[in-house]
């Protein structure tokens, strides 16, 4: 979550935040620990190649959520907070593993 806090944006792994953080109809459409990839292999090899160490992955929705969690932070009293966006963080890593999975998989066929 990065936050847009008066004169300044606070971006990267600023806060992580539970779940149960997120507006319920986020967490109804099953918004949580997992992150899905939709993207083909092609587009994901792309991001891979980039060579940063960290992809940053968008929930469907994130500027409404970004949104509703900015009202409920003024509701809350933190009328300076306002969130500016939603993403998970995944390690290449991670990504390479789903890569090789999918050729694995491929190659079992």
């Amino acid at each position: 979550m990065d936050l847009n806090l008066p004169g300044r944006i606070i971006q990267g792994n600023t806060r992580r935040i539970s779940p149960h953080q997120l507006p319920q109809h986020a967490r109804d459409r099953g918004i949580g620990e997992s992150a899905p990839i939709r993207q083909g292999v092609r587009e994901i090899e792309a991001v891979v190649a980039q060579g940063d160490r960290v992809i940053r992955l968008s929930p469907p929705g994130p500027a409404e959520y970004a949104l509703q969690m900015t009202k409920e932070q003024h509701r809350l009293g933190n009328e300076a907070a306002d969130i500016t966006s939603l993403h998970w963080y995944v390690s290449v890593a991670s990504i390479e593993g789903v890569l090789d999975h999918i050729r694995t998989r491929l190659t079992q066929f």
